[in-house]
């Protein structure tokens, strides 16, 4: 196993310093005899000759039919080639975890990242994106970015190893503060809001309506004080990790749970425990459901537990590719 993740390590790292030293010169890169992963139609094409201009994927076509190229040409007998990976939310926006985390991405196939919490000004990521546009840095796209989370007072977000830092949240206490948190990040560069846990009631939804006002979508976390239903209805687009599902579900079992939450005063885990296994399936597969019904909800991620809206513009980028075996 050891032997096989460094072999597609190394390939998967080969072809992404290949195709940006072709974006940059205009060389072309051939993959011959590949095996393409057809992810919408759940099939295997065998054969096939994939061509790389410029950075771009030009043709897939089968061998025989493939244009005569010049350039690089790399065989892919018995290699796969899918579709980059998207990796919907992640927290590696800051100096020490880029240099780190961005060729792991790579090397396993992630050619996009949705960061739900960045740590560095959005100046800085902007500056990022364009490095990696221009492959003078390598590391997946930057598809979209929250910038710092929204959340109300006494909160703390504090990265492992920089306890004396709080940057990575935008601390609003009613309703006036919420609005300016959404055009401060909306005129920054932000590509949506993220919402968090401790938000009154007051700023949750002053978020929601100056963000629909804006037409800038806001994500995140259900706060303690509002329900699945009430996020929903209130416009929030994605609802991360899916805790509110579990918290409504509780709340049958234990009425006082939202407010113990947004106090701070969680309950003992044998209590909480008891009363998630006290859940109806039932109840949860309701708003599961219930949220689903929205004409824009994709669904639940499985790998993050969170319900998405996907947005048609985002469309992922004709380059983003892996090979593996």
């Amino acid at each position: 196993m050891r032997g096989l993740l460094r072999l597609v390590t190394v390939l998967s790292t080969f072809l992404v310093l290949a195709a940006c030293q072709a974006g940059q010169s205009g060389e072309v890169i051939q993959l011959v005899n590949i095996t393409v992963v057809d992810v919408k139609g759940g099939n295997l094409l065998s054969g096939m000759t994939v061509v790389i201009e410029g950075g771009r994927i030009t043709s897939v076509a089968a061998k025989t039919t493939a244009p005569a190229t010049r350039g690089l040409r790399v065989d892919g007998t018995g290699k796969f080639l899918i579709p980059g990976l998207w990796d919907m939310h992640v927290h590696t926006l800051a100096p020490e975890r880029r240099d780190s985390y961005f060729p792991l991405f790579l090397a396993n196939g992630v050619t996009g990242l949705r960061d739900t919490g960045a740590w560095i000004p959005l100046a800085e990521v902007q500056r990022w994106r364009e490095e990696l546009a221009s492959g003078a840095r390598l590391g997946p796209r930057i598809v979209d970015v929250s910038g710092p989370l929204v959340d109300g007072p006494g909160a703390k977000h504090i990265r492992n190893g920089f306890k004396d830092e709080d940057t990575g949240a935008i601390t609003v206490r009613d309703a006036a503060e919420a609005r300016v948190a959404v055009a401060t990040l909306q005129r920054q560069g932000a590509d949506f809001i993220k919402v968090y846990n401790s938000l009154s009631r007051e700023a949750f939804f002053a978020i929601a309506d100056e963000a629909r006002r804006r037409e800038f979508p806001f994500v995140g976390h259900v706060p303690f004080v509002v329900t699945t239903a009430e996020a929903s209805h209130a416009g929030q687009r994605s609802m991360e990790h899916l805790d509110a599902v579990v918290v409504d579900c509780v709340m049958k079992k234990r009425a006082s749970l939202r407010q113990e939450l947004a106090s701070g005063n969680f309950p003992p885990p044998n209590e909480l425990q008891a009363a998630v296994q006290a859940c109806d399936p039932a109840e949860m597969t309701a708003l599961f459901c219930f949220t689903r019904k929205k004409p824009d909800v994709a669904g639940p991620y499985a790998r993050t537990g969170t319900l998405h809206r996907v947005r048609p513009s985002r469309e992922r980028s004709a380059n983003e590719i892996r090979v593996s075996d």
